[in-house]
């Protein structure tokens, strides 16, 4: 659906979950995790607490072992007070979990010619919820992907202004594809060589925005879309990558 959830499969069986999809689709989330993990969640990571990245989190938590919940610290007047929010706050607390807060520095996993990094935010306060988001970078020999949350371009300027290396061969793009991330001259930075777009089908947001796939197209990456592809699997051995989608995309 209009949800963003990704799993991180490690060569060592290392499993990092980045968000957990929407509340109305939870159980598939929690599927498709028995299916493809041995049951534990080595590092839990909600990029920000929107109801669309959180809200089949609490069912993970509660249904596996997780090593480590990383999110990120919101100001104190812009922290939400959704059900969605305290649930997921409710099942940290209740499973106990070791708990990080991401923020640019952190390094979440470096062992076995693997980097996870969290790039962003590298501040405490915005004006938009979204710009709270994780920024996470996972780098594995040559390999390299960028996952943005919903941050906007006012968090891309924050990283365009760090001496990050923002390279990498596969993008999550931003915010659904809104144009009110994803742009120019971040594009420019990160060079992708495939865009993946996580989205509802015929969503009320209009997601993706013209103006994105615009970008993305002059940027000459290759665009996968889950409202056409499905679940779309992304493997490397550190050199090559393959991109396997669920089903056709048209």
């Amino acid at each position: 659906g209009q949800g963003d959830c990704a799993l991180i499969t490690l060569e060592n069986g290392t499993d990092i979950l980045i968000d957990g999809g929407d509340v109305k689709t939870q159980s598939g989330v929690v599927n498709f995790l028995k299916d493809n993990t041995d049951g534990k969640i080595d590092y839990l990571i909600a990029s920000h607490p929107h109801a669309d990245h959180i809200g089949g989190l609490d069912d993970v938590l509660n249904e596996y072992e997780v090593g480590e919940v990383i999110l990120p610290k919101i100001a104190s007047g812009d922290v939400p007070t959704t059900k969605v929010y305290e649930n997921l706050l409710t099942a940290i607390k209740q499973n106990g979990c070791k708990v990080k807060r991401a923020k640019a520095g952190l390094t979440i996993y470096n062992r076995d010619d693997c980097v996870i990094e969290c790039l962003g935010p590298s501040g405490d306060n915005y004006s938009s919820l979204n710009d709270y988001s994780a920024i996470i970078k996972v780098t594995y020999g040559e390999f390299s992907a960028i996952f943005t949350g919903d941050a906007e371009v006012d968090a891309e300027e924050e990283l365009l202004l760090s001496e990050y290396d923002l390279s990498a061969d596969v993008l999550k793009v931003g915010h659904h594809g809104s144009n009110t991330a994803n742009g120019k001259r971040f594009l420019e930075k990160v060079k992708p060589r495939y865009a993946i777009i996580s989205v509802g089908y015929v969503n009320d947001y209009g997601h993706p925005h013209a103006e994105t796939l615009a970008r993305l197209g002059k940027a000459g990456c290759k665009i996968y879309r889950t409202d056409y592809s499905g679940t779309i699997t992304v493997t490397s051995d550190k050199k090559d990558i393959s991109v396997i989608t669920e089903k056709s995309e048209f």
